[in-house]
């Protein structure tokens, strides 16, 4: 068997490929059994596969089965593969392999492919049948002319065989050049130049304009630093002469700011202080912490330079001082020779104390270091020192005698219904005061505000309090004492029959009286309940005093009666019956007819 595998060019099955398998079929109908198309270029990867019923296979020309191998070589080539059987018989089949060659061309450029504005080239490939041509702009014949930069490729496929190829070539056109983006020397921006320009191209001369400024006017991108503001031209020539030019601004703002921290100044100490720097420039800073234009304590004493700093759009910057003095104020403080709370008839002397010379401005009027006073009220004090500073007002505030308050707390009446035998008097104590009680019997503490007053008859008690400034105040209390119980009598022991109506009625000097066993006063109740019962009568006091009395209640039972007949209980003429009473032991009788005797 004859098998014959042909290997095409390119990816895809082209109209030419299936034109050249027809032909060869049409041609060895006689020789071939099969034909097999793989599309690859004669470049690429062949695999082929023996099949047999048996292993292994093998193949000649050191091709290895179902192994790719590279099929390089143009033209015919035969491939036999053979199998050995497990009965060691040999079996062999032949697979030709056909490689077409691709279509060898180049492309070739009517004049220089570096073309200056304006310019084009044609650019072609041999024409050359049957050949097809594609080109990377769409074109599809051998020559194609053109003048935009570009890599231009054609892919040409014989037909034929369907085999292709490619080939490109670099277009370049001189269109323009670039001079950079503007640049600003500033304070803080390229202090040392800026670099203008672009990265240099290959085989291209450049030339600036003007050239003052420039660290090197023929560089394609120098370092420019004028002085003034300058636009630079640049112009670039390639090896064929062809120029373009672009144009670049260097602005140069780098003139400082102008700055007048103000005069010097000379304050006391305390005083608010504002520092105010007149500039051109946006911003003001100010060492030390200060703000501009904003005052601030000035509580450090001497002399301090302030520096003001004003930053200009450009980042530049300027400079002003300004020196301030701080003179101190005069410090002093006001002692008393006496109590500050002054009692009628009183009088204190308030002296300044200072180791400065100053002058004594009293808010009496009075210039002297001291002053007696002798009415309550705010005396204040400032002093002038020679450097011109006032001291802070010195206030001292006198207050009257009349502050001492003496409060005893109101009356109490300790009696039977009290939680306590004993009452507090007084009231919470006054910081600074001394207290006194009078009389002293019957109190825990008679030097405290709020004692423990405990009298064994109705007390008036007397409250002195003295203040720190010898000031007294009085006051009393009267502590009631009513604790007499009142008087009661329940009246004499009482005997009754059963179910009688009994009245105890007890006598007392209280309001109210109540007894035991649910019974009142002087309210008749029955006395069903045989026996003695102890009847208890409580009185209470509107001191709430209470006392109690009894009295014994015997109830005896009534006797029962059986009456019997010796004979019928009605009677002929003439008859007669005995009655007999049977009763228990102790009663006597006493015999009624009709309830006559």
């Amino acid at each position: 068997m004859k098998k014959i595998l042909l290997v095409f060019d390119g990816t895809h099955f082209s109209e030419g490929s299936f034109r050249m398998a027809n032909f060869l079929n049409e041609m060895e109908t006689s020789m071939v059994t099969g034909i097999f198309l793989q599309p690859i270029d004669y470049r690429d990867i062949v695999g082929y596969t023996g099949v047999g019923n048996a292993s292994p296979i093998t193949w000649n020309n050191g091709v290895q089965n179902n192994i790719p191998f590279v099929a390089s070589a143009t033209g015919s080539t035969t491939y036999t593969a053979s199998v050995t059987g497990t009965n060691g018989c040999v079996a062999t089949d032949n697979l030709v392999v056909l490689v077409n060659p691709q279509p060898q061309f180049s492309i070739t450029a009517s004049g220089p492919t570096a073309l200056c504005a304006g310019q084009s080239v044609t650019l072609c490939v041999p024409y050359q049948y049957p050949w097809a041509y594609n080109w990377s702009n769409a074109s599809i014949t051998n020559c194609i002319t053109v003048s935009y930069p570009d890599t231009y490729c054609v892919v040409v496929t014989d037909y034929l065989t369907g085999c292709s190829n490619i080939a490109c070539i670099p277009v370049d056109i001189f269109m323009s050049t670039n001079a950079g983006p503007d640049a600003t020397i500033s304070c803080t921006q390229n202090t040392s130049g800026a670099q203008i320009g672009s990265a240099a191209v290959a085989g291209i001369t450049y030339s600036w304009s003007p050239a003052s400024g420039l660290s090197n006017p023929n560089s394609a991108n120098p370092i420019a630093q004028p002085v003034t503001t300058t636009t630079y031209t640049l112009t670039a020539t390639n090896a064929m002469g062809c120029t373009t030019t672009d144009q670049v601004v260097v602005y140069v703002n780098n003139s400082p700011p102008t700055i007048n921290a103000g005069p010097d100044q000379t304050v006391c100490q305390g005083t608010n202080v504002t520092l105010n720097a007149i500039s051109n420039a946006p911003t003001i800073s100010w060492s030390n912490g200060v703000q501009n234009n904003l005052p601030f304590l000035a509580n450090s004493v001497g002399t301090t330079t302030y520096t003001a700093t004003a930053t200009g759009a450009n980042g530049c910057v300027a400079n002003d001082q300004v020196i301030l003095t701080v003179n101190p104020t005069p410090v002093a403080t006001v002692t008393a020779t006496g109590p500050l709370a002054l009692c009628p008839g009183q009088s204190v002397t308030l002296c300044a104390n200072t180791s400065q010379l100053v002058g004594y401005m009293w808010c009496t009027g009075e210039t002297t270091q001291c002053i007696t006073v002798n009415s309550p009220g705010n005396y204040c004090l400032v002093l002038q020192g020679f450097n011109g500073c006032m001291s802070s007002t010195i206030n001292t505030i006198i207050t009257g005698g009349n502050s001492v308050i003496a409060n005893a707390g109101p009356d109490v009446s300790i009696g039977c219904s009290s939680t306590t035998s004993s009452a507090a008097i007084g009231s919470a104590p006054q910081p600074g005061s001394i207290y006194s009680w009078s009389p002293t019997t019957g109190l825990s503490n008679s030097n405290s505000s709020n004692p423990i007053a405990n009298p064994t008859s109705t007390t008036t008690y007397t409250l002195t309090v003295t203040n720190s400034s010898g000031c007294t105040a009085t006051d009393q209390v009267v502590i009631t004492v009513n604790n007499t119980p009142p008087t009661i009598n329940a009246g004499p022991d009482q005997t009754v029959c059963q179910g009688t109506n009994v009245t105890l009625n007890a006598i007392s000097n209280a309001p109210t009286t109540t007894w035991s066993n649910g019974v009142q006063n002087n309210v008749s109740f029955v006395a069903n309940n045989i026996g003695t019962t102890i009847y208890t009568a409580t009185a209470t006091g509107t001191n709430g005093c209470v006392t109690s009395d009894q009295v014994v209640l015997t109830v005896n039972p009534i006797p029962v009666v059986t009456v019997m007949a010796s004979g019928p209980l009605a009677l002929c003429p003439g008859g007669s019956v005995i009655l007999s009473a049977l009763s228990s032991p102790g009663c006597t009788f006493q015999w009624k007819k009709n309830g006559l005797p």
